[in-house]
């Protein structure tokens, strides 16, 4: 079977518990690098500051008018933006993933003047280091951060 057209737009306040479903589902925190359970609280908290951070654009992605996961870039400097990608419970095995990052990747690059995008991916997370390499990216090394052990990709 054909997959989809998969778009992206930006996240709008409507979308929090979308993202944070996306985010707590236990399969995507068993490979988050921090793996314990977001509260909803916090989640808004943090949601509402993203939402207005114009360093930070987060991206919901949509196939067949059903929203499938959400993608996050956060500007680590000027030209670099860091990616980080959840994909719903429902979309998982679709093939859905890989079209999502790359329309995700796209509009990154045309939301700023980057020169590169990263994103860390811990070494069990299988799927997502398939997405990843997928969609183009190229893994450059293995570096500790926020004290865990994960691929650079670029």
């Amino acid at each position: 079977p054909v997959a989809p057209d998969v778009f992206v737009r930006p996240a709008a306040d409507e979308d929090a518990r979308l993202v944070w479903e996306a985010n707590n589902d236990p399969v995507a925190r068993a490979v988050s690098l921090r793996p314990e359970p977001i509260p909803w609280e916090s989640h808004l908290q943090w949601f509402g500051r993203r939402l207005q951070d114009d360093r930070c654009l987060l991206l919901i992605g949509v196939a067949s008018d059903a929203a499938i996961g959400t993608v996050r870039f956060e500007l680590e400097d000027d030209a670099i933006a860091v990616a980080s990608i959840a994909l719903c419970a429902a979309a998982r095995g679709k093939g859905l993933a890989v079209p999502l990052l790359r329309a995700a990747t796209r509009a990154a690059f045309a939301w700023k003047a980057l020169e590169r995008v990263h994103a860390y991916v811990r070494p069990d997370n299988v799927p997502s280091l398939r997405t990843f390499q997928a969609a183009g990216y190229r893994r450059l090394e293995s570096v500790e951060r926020q004290g865990v052990r994960v691929d650079r990709f670029v």
